[in-house]
C-alpha cells in the first residue's frame, strides 16, 4: 500500500524538478544572450589595448546559441516525457 502512494508522488516530484531545471537553464541561456554584446565590446577594447589583429581574436559564432537552445529544449522535453511515462506507470500499477 505504501508503494501506491509513494511512487506517484515521487514521479510527480521528478516532473516538477525537471520543469524547474528547464526554466533555470532557459533563463541562463537568455542571460548569456543579453551579455554577448557587452562581452564583444570588452573583447574589442582589450584587443585594441594589446594591439592584436582582429584575426587573432576569437569571434562569436551566432549559430551556436540557437543550436544550444534547441538541444536543451529537446533534452529536457524528452526528460519530461520520460517523467510523465513514469508517473502514468506508477498510477496504473
Amino acid at each position: 500500500m505504501v508503494r501506491r502512494v509513494f511512487e506517484p508522488r515521487l514521479s510527480g516530484a521528478q516532473l516538477g524538478l525537471t520543469a524547474l531545471t528547464t526554466g533555470i537553464v532557459l533563463y541562463e541561456l537568455n542571460a548569456a544572450d543579453l551579455a554577448r554584446p557587452a562581452l564583444a565590446e570588452l573583447q574589442n577594447r582589450i584587443g585594441d589595448r594589446l594591439r592584436l589583429d582582429p584575426v587573432h581574436l576569437t569571434t562569436f559564432q551566432a549559430g551556436i546559441t540557437g543550436r544550444r537552445r534547441i538541444a536543451n529544449v529537446l533534452t529536457f522535453g524528452l526528460a519530461a516525457l520520460v517523467n510523465v511515462g513514469a508517473l502514468i506507470y506508477a498510477v496504473i500499477h
